[in-house]
């Protein structure tokens, strides 16, 4: 099995690089399973903006 680990992304933060991490996420392999561990979303109360949104939407997809 190949796997990409990724953590602490904190989606909703300000800091989230939304654009690169959805660069990256269009360049994982097919043969690759994608998984999170911890701390992806930034404030599970808050409302996403819509680019951030988008991240969870592209994961959703993925999975």
């Amino acid at each position: 099995m190949n796997a990409i680990i990724v953590s602490d992304l904190h989606i909703g933060c300000r800091y989230f690089l939304y654009q690169d991490f959805e660069r990256f996420l269009g360049n994982i392999s097919e043969d690759h399973e994608l998984i999170l561990n911890g701390d992806i979303i930034d404030n599970p109360y808050a409302k996403l903006e819509p680019p951030h949104q988008r991240i969870l939407d592209l994961i959703e997809q993925i999975s």
